[in-house]
């Protein structure tokens, strides 16, 4: 679906909706600094008191008169409707329009009355639509209300399982096509746009190549950064071919540090090998003809809309036989773009095999030429070398390695063993961190395994329509009937062939969800012995040594603290010093100010997400599919409402099945977690709130105590020359007394 469709529950109750549309969370940068204009069906700029008026008459509105409804386009769909925000803000008016007439049609309504803004704050452009819940139907000629989404202008479904097909409904497939329209019609008016743009962008990034820190982070193309990043990253810390001078050298100190080198690349490689198997349909490559780099996933993706496409244009019911047709047509026109991107995966596959084959080489002539004697020896390492392997022995759960990584910076001369510690108090709040993290990810598996989406679809549905397939073929169904169909033998073939290949994704997807709980307990061991490790390392007090971070670990423990509710974890990381990291000094301060935004916003978030959690397990929650186990053993997907019709069905017993107790205990033990976790994200938010109240009160009062001292400085001054033999101290200011009686977080 190119347009997405969604009514948002309101944020304000106080607020006008109109001026919620106008006036909240601008980005000054796209949209100005002015409230947005309003536009409706006739008018295209009106204000706040306008658009009241043509919804009701009045200069105010309430929000309990009105249905609002949020319309959303990929970035891409909106950047082809014009060379600007202004032209694509003004195409994108006239979609709505289109589309606002057809959902007036589609409801029988003989007007509609409505105003919408258009928001670009986001990623995803969207446009706020606000409708007057009173029409008239032409048909019924009643008085009607709208007060909740029509379902015509929501998607369908047909089909079941791996036939399933999305069909848009009238609403947004007018919509699409009027989508469509502006798109060619700014095609037409400017037809060398797009290869300019190209041209612009190559050149771009061939002055400016792309660093690390802007790209863009997610956990789809996270492993092809790391991919990319990864050789000229290490490559730098290797002088000369290490295979030959592990052979010839005398030092064994060099020897020990080059294969330590070797290894730890060797490691990092396996990784990427790891990640290539397991996300390789999302890395993103060039392909000869397209703007940006794709990947098999994109190319998918874009296959399914074209053939909706292509099926509106011509006017055909997108169904089970018309959908693969039109499928297979646009799997042809894309042979190609799949071909270069599989060739290109399969180039990198084999590069990264090379890569490991000759590390590993070199890994087992440097342990050769070592022998026994160098068994024991610390290796020699440059502080950039020893930096590098910590990092990725921390990463990789490597404690001997990052044993002798230290053991080599205490070698060297000039060692600050301060330095050292400081880093140590860092890297163990990092790995506490990461290991709380490991085991709230591991929490939540095991509460939502079955419902965790691979390859398009979940353990559950998969199992439900394995054993509906199985069923299908048998003689007697649930209840006991008999299926005349299946006394045909080619007939009940069929089905059992059917059956059959459903089993498959259901025990792929389970070996899948098993290789995520061993990985998942592997990294939890990992990380434990490497905190175990780093607190023997670390010397003194903890409160004595201020732990030492990069902007990036600061960034990742303060995102594990939110998540995870846990407000120590969140102060302990504000008193540490905040190194840079991968940016100039000047830019931490603004970084770390970004950073608490972006935080809130987490908690925010994490607030909706729970409300939303649990209001659905209120509403919808007997219907929630779940696998339990039955008497036989066997797992069994099943919803609650099911289960009990299943239990007034069977010779009309009505008293719970084993299956019904065992899901009613499940789904009320879900509903006690999502209160809690709903009351720890409130508790949490207060003490963030409060956290960051007493931040900025602090700061005010050091920018006024600043003000003071240099007030004092300048009257010192002023008196030692009119009168050089009288000096005076600077006493303690007003607000240094202050602070001195309140216990103020630490200063970061």
């Amino acid at each position: 679906m190119r347009v997405s469709i969604r009514a948002p529950q309101a944020k304000s109750a106080a607020m006008s909706p109109t001026k919620y549309i106008s006036e909240r969370d601008r980005d000054e940068s796209r949209e100005g600094r002015q409230h947005r204009d309003l536009f409706s069906a006739e008018h295209d700029k009106l204000s706040v008191e306008e658009a009241n008026r043509i919804l009701n008459g009045k200069d105010t509105l309430s929000r309990a008169d009105t249905f609002h409804l949020v319309l959303s386009l990929r970035p891409e769909d909106f950047d082809k409707m014009g060379a600007t925000d202004k032209e694509r803000t003004a195409a994108f008016r006239e979609v709505i329009r289109q589309g606002m007439e057809e959902a007036r049609e589609s409801i029988k309504a003989d007007h509609l009355r409505w105003v919408a803004g258009i928001h670009l704050n986001t990623d995803n452009p969207h446009t706020h639509v606000v409708i007057w819940k009173e029409y008239k139907n032409t048909e019924h000629r009643k008085q009607m209300t709208l007060n909740e989404m029509p379902y015509r202008w929501l998607p369908k479904s047909e089909g079941f399982g791996a036939d399933k097909v999305v069909i848009p409904s009238p609403f947004l497939a007018r919509l699409e096509a009027e989508l469509d329209q502006q798109q060619a019609a700014f095609r037409e008016r400017n037809p060398d746009y797009e290869r300019s743009v190209g041209f612009a962008r190559d050149v771009a990034q061939t002055m400016t190549p792309i660093t690390d820190s802007q790209q863009p982070r997610s956990e789809y193309n996270e492993p092809l950064l790391r991919a990319e990043r990864f050789d000229s990253e290490a490559e730098q810390y290797e002088t000369s071919e290490p295979k030959s001078n592990i052979a010839i050298t005398k030092d064994l100190a060099e020897a020990k540090g080059l294969q330590l080198l070797q290894e730890t690349k060797l490691d990092a490689l396996r990784r990427q090998q790891a990640s290539l198997e397991d996300h390789g349909e999302r890395w993103k490559f060039r392909v000869e003809g397209e703007l940006r780099p794709l990947s098999l996933y994109d190319i998918d993706k874009r296959i399914n809309d074209e053939a909706f496409a292509k099926l509106r244009r011509e006017g055909i019911k997108p169904n089970l036989q018309t959908v693969p047709q039109a499928k297979e047509e646009m799997e042809q026109k894309y042979a190609l773009h799949k071909e270069a991107i599989q060739s290109q995966l399969e180039a990198k596959a084999q590069q990264l095999q090379g890569q490991v084959n000759d590390y590993e080489e070199r890994v087992s002539v440097g342990r050769e030429s070592l022998g026994v004697e160098g068994a024991h020896v610390i290796p020699k390492l440059t502080q950039a070398q020893a930096d590098w392997i910590k990092t990725e022995a921390i990463r990789s759960g490597k404690v001997d390695r990052l044993a002798l990584a230290l053991a080599a910076e205490r070698q060297k001369n000039g060692f600050d063993e301060a330095k050292q510690q400081s880093w140590l108090r860092g890297q163990q709040l990092l790995t506490q961190a990461r290991l709380q993290g490991n085991e709230n990810d591991l929490h939540r598996f095991e509460n939502g395994k079955n419902k965790e989406v691979v390859e398009g679809r979940s353990y559950a549905s998969a199992l439900r329509e394995a054993q509906y397939l199985a069923h299908q073929a048998k003689y007697v169904d649930y209840n006991g009937n008999i299926n005349l169909e299946n006394v045909i033998p080619s007939v009940r073939y069929a089905k059992q062939e059917k059956a059959e290949a459903a089993k498959e994704p259901v025990a792929r997807i389970g070996d899948y969800l098993e290789r995520k709980a061993e990985g998942l307990a592997q990294t939890r061991e990992s990380l434990a012995g490497i905190t175990t490790f780093l607190q023997q390392q670390a010397s003194g007090e903890k409160d004595t040594v201020r732990p030492t971070l990069r902007f990036s670990e600061y960034a990742e423990i303060t995102r594990i603290a939110v998540e995870t509710r846990d407000i120590e974890l969140l102060k302990e990381a504000r008193k540490a010093e905040i190194v840079a990291d991968r940016m100039s000094s000047n830019d931490v301060g603004r970084a770390l100010a970004d950073h608490d935004l972006r935080m809130q916003a987490l908690v925010a978030r994490e607030e909706r997400s729970a409300n939303f959690a649990l209001d659905q397990i209120e509403k919808r929650g007997e219907r929630t599919t779940m696998v339990v186990t039955d008497k036989a053993g066997q797992e069994v997907a099943l919803s609650l409402k099911q289960s009990l019709y299943n239990d007034t069905q069977r010779l009309f017993n009505f008293k719970p099945s084993h299956e019904t107790k065992a899901l009613a205990e499940m789904l009320q033990h879900v509903h006690t977690l999502a209160g809690r976790d709903k009351e720890a994200v409130q508790e949490f938010k207060e003490q963030t709130q409060q956290q960051l109240s007493w931040e900025y009160e602090r700061k005010g009062m050091e920018r006024e105590e600043e003000r003071e001292v240099i007030e004092q400085m300048s009257r010192i001054e002023a008196q030692s020359q009119t009168d050089p033999e009288r000096t005076e101290t600077i006493e303690r200011t007003p607000a240094q007394e202050q602070r001195a009686d309140v216990d103020w977080m630490p200063e970061r």
